[in-house]
């Protein structure tokens, strides 16, 4: 089973220091990439209220500094964004890592990003169907028909191709069956996201198995899932920190919190994380677990801690090897001061 961590590229405090921000991301790809992760992952979002660095200049970043870690988006809100910009920019972003990319994109849920863009909040499926059709139509060499603004349509092609040969992977985020559904039709891998619980993850699944491909489609190989993780040396303190940053769900009325952050998120030791990761894989056939630890607020060694737990106790056991030793070269930044 393969295992990504999802980047803290993000501060929650509006006066955090952008170098700082990015000299402790670059350190963290770095780590993962150190102790055996597959893939390291961005968040996307527009007009946030503290620091967060864009992913696709982040990832060129990240792709010179790192040698063999695969670099994606967890998710890509590619429905704000102009297909054919994206296209050309994604395909030089492949080039530029050598072929690591791996493009996971979603519909995004804040009107305000679609009304700063000029875009109707209640085209953002429309757009994510549209955005995929362009994307590997330009990617494998073939013509794309634009309207041009006296009305007319032109076909056009790309002249820029991914080191991929027809494109990084697609991942699509999706939390109902509608969304999973969207994801089979279009033939791409459906990103599950943990945050609703064991019994939806559970039917989720089976929508996935049960819907019927189109015509001559494979099941695509990667079965992804990002999960929000609360990990620590055992399940107690890890059990703290969910206390501490999980977001309750909205209108939740339990009196007793714990059972229910144990539910929607992966909280425990590496030993209980492994456990549960495993049934995941074993039950539920998911194929890789991206692990997100940017919980808002965190403390810099938790997080630091979190990925050295998850990559020195779970992933050999996932993987069936021991962690990769690679030479790592410590990113330094003279505007932020020494990586932690």
């Amino acid at each position: 089973m393969r295992t990504g961590l999802h980047l803290v590229s993000h501060r929650v405090d509006p006066s955090a220091d952008i170098a700082r921000l990015v000299a402790d991301v670059t350190a963290d790809a770095l780590l993962a990439e150190s102790l055996g992760f597959d893939v390291v992952m961005l968040g996307h979002h527009y007009l946030s209220g503290a620091p967060l660095l864009q992913p696709i200049p982040l990832a060129a970043h990240l792709a010179a500094h790192t040698r063999t870690v695969r670099i994606g988006f967890g998710v890509l809100l590619l429905p704000l964004l102009a297909p054919v910009a994206v296209a050309e920019e994604l395909a030089t972003l492949d080039q530029l890592s050598g072929g690591r990319l791996v493009v996971g994109i979603g519909a995004g849920y804040r009107p305000v990003e679609f009304d700063a863009m000029g875009l109707r909040f209640a085209d953002r499926y429309r757009r994510i169907e549209t955005g995929v059709a362009v994307l590997r139509r330009l990617w494998s060499g073939e013509p794309v028909v634009v309207s041009r603004a006296d009305g007319g349509e032109e076909a056009v092609r790309s002249a820029i191709r991914p080191r991929q040969p027809g494109g990084p992977p697609l991942w699509l985020g999706a939390k109902t069956s509608r969304g999973i559904r969207r994801a089979v039709d279009l033939g791409v891998s459906w990103v599950a996201l943990t945050g609703r619980g064991e019994r939806h993850l559970t039917e989720c699944a089976a929508s996935w198995r049960g819907f019927p491909r189109p015509t001559g489609e494979a099941m695509p190989g990667e079965r992804p899932i990002i999960a929000d993780t609360y990990v620590a040396h055992d399940g107690s303190r890890a059990l703290e920190r969910a206390r501490r940053y999980a977001r309750r769900p909205r209108g939740s009325a339990e009196p007793d919190p714990d059972p229910v952050l144990a539910d929607r998120w992966l909280v425990g030791s590496p030993s209980q994380i492994l456990e549960r990761v495993t049934r995941w894989r074993d039950e539920l056939g998911f194929t890789q677990v991206v692990f997100r630890l940017d919980w808002p607020g965190a403390e810099r060694a938790e997080v630091i801690e979190g990925i050295e737990l998850l990559g020195k106790q779970v992933l050999s056991a996932l993987s069936g090897a021991p962690p990769a030793q690679e030479d790592v070269r410590p990113y330094r930044d003279s505007n932020a001061g020494p990586t932690a």
